[in-house]
């Protein structure tokens, strides 16, 4: 069953949402789009942020920008599991490399099971190296990598993959691509294709909004952070050995 693509847009984006349009249409490619929701107008699943713990490791909060983006990938997420149908995700400001893009939404039907979720761009974090091919056919490849891509700009997903990220989004302290990044505790691999099939178009400024550093880190919010990115650098790295030992 071929996936469902969908736009993740607020409804007043009309530039982003037309530039986007255009891309699809092009590849004669069915899309829908969905509307963001607008953190600055709240939404109930915010109720799943939990400030006391963010403020742990972090002086700031959460923006209301990131917090309408973590609910508007919530909610895909949920309309994929509902759905049985796996989907490609994207964000109102995907440049897509066409040739690429329709390529890999022509051999999605192929892709192994367990391949829950796949980044269509390349990585945006430091030293995220491919660790081993997994899968490939004419000129995709994809590859599991080392460390979270660092974006939601655009993703396939399956319904298990989406279960899973629900499960491991019951409680918010971080953006919503930081989450989906711990492949080593929601268990959906961190794949990514190969040459990619999409960046950020430059074009556009990001509308989340980024949470602005009220005050230093205090030493215990300093030493907690540090602890615990050392523990997720342990998991993440014992995770990956054993990956690539299968």
């Amino acid at each position: 069953m071929p996936p469902q693509i969908v736009v993740i847009s607020l409804a007043s984006a009309l530039e982003r949402r037309e530039k986007i349009s255009q891309q699809l249409q092009s590849l004669d490619l069915e899309f829908s789009f969905f509307d963001a929701v607008n953190g600055s107008k709240g939404h109930d699943l915010f109720r799943h942020y939990n400030s006391m713990k963010r403020r742990r490791e972090e002086p700031d909060d959460m923006s209301p920008g990131q917090l309408g983006c973590y609910a508007s990938h919530y909610l895909i997420w949920e309309q994929c599991v509902e759905s049985g149908r796996p989907m490609i995700v994207l964000e109102d400001d995907a440049l897509l490399f066409p040739e690429r893009f329709d390529t890999f939404v022509n051999v999605t039907e192929k892709l192994p099971e367990n391949l829950e979720c796949v980044r269509l761009f390349s990585p945006l974090r430091k030293k995220s190296t491919p660790l081993k091919r997994v899968f490939e056919i004419g000129s995709i490849e994809v590859f599991k990598y080392s460390k979270g891509h660092k974006s939601t700009t655009g993703y396939y997903l399956t319904p298990t993959g989406a279960e899973k990220f629900l499960r491991h989004a019951r409680e918010w302290t971080q953006p919503v691509d930081l989450e989906m990044d711990e492949f080593w505790k929601h268990g959906v691999e961190n794949y990514g294709v190969h040459p990619p099939c999409l960046t950020n178009d430059q074009e556009f400024d990001s509308m989340i909004g980024y949470a602005k550093q009220k005050s230093k880190r205090d030493l215990r919010v300093t030493l907690y952070r540090k602890a615990k990115h050392l523990n997720e650098a342990v998991a993440r790295t014992v995770h990956n050995l054993k990956f690539r030992l299968r």
